[in-house]
Formats: structure tokens, C-alpha cells, sequence
């Protein structure tokens, strides 16, 4: 299982997301593999989102943005295009089935006074 840890930013819902594979298949291809997605937060736009991926094909997760459930998903149910979540759910489903290393990522407003 992989566990990331998103901080949003002004928002503060600071969110939790899980990812586990739920078929090892370790014969056939990681792509094949299905994914489990659990998210806690408390923010309630992430609720319809967090069902219409709880499970799904890893190929699913980690397609091209055109082809891409995750993505797809956050344009139905989120309201702010900023929100970095699905990102962060792609990223731990491509570290779950071994396509990523875990490595942290980042965002950072430079060159002013960000807001705390």
C-alpha cells in the first residue's frame, strides 16, 4: 500500500490518500492490476470524487491525460481546476503498481510573499 499526504495549500484541507493494489498478478502486467483508492479529508467536494474512484484499473490511473479516469473524474465532480488531489492519486497509484519512485513533489510560489 502507498499512503501520500497532500497540503493543498489555502484551502487547508490537508488530505490523506491511499492507494493498494488488490490483485497482486504479479505474472501479468502491472497495468492489469486492480486499485483500491481510499481519500480522507475534510473537504466535502472530495466525496463524489473519492467514490467514482475507489476501485479502478491501474491503466485507468496512469493513461495519458486524455484517457485518464482520475483526470476525467476531477473535471465531473470538482469545482476548483487548481485542486492538486488527483494529482496526487495519480502519483500514488504509479509508485503502488511500480512506475514511480516515492519521491516527493512540490509546488512553491517564488519571488513574493506567499500567504501562510
Amino acid at each position: 500500500m502507498v499512503r501520500v499526504k497532500v497540503d493543498p495549500g489555502i484551502c487547508r484541507f490537508v488530505t490523506v490518500i491511499d492507494v493498494k493494489k488488490l490483485t497482486d498478478n504479479s505474472i501479468g502486467r502491472a497495468i492489469d492490476r486492480e486499485l483500491e483508492v481510499k481519500i480522507y479529508s475534510g473537504c466535502p467536494n472530495l466525496d463524489a470524487f473519492s467514490q467514482a474512484i475507489a476501485k479502478m484499473k491501474a491503466l485507468d490511473a496512469v493513461n495519458l491525460p486524455k484517457a485518464n479516469l482520475v483526470l476525467k473524474r476531477a473535471v465531473e465532480t470538482l469545482p476548483h481546476s487548481s485542486c492538486p488531489i488527483p494529482c496526487g492519486v495519480i502519483k500514488a497509484c504509479e509508485a503502488e503498481i511500480g512506475f514511480a519512485l516515492k519521491r516527493d513533489s512540490s509546488i512553491s510560489f517564488e519571488g513574493s510573499k506567499a500567504t501562510q
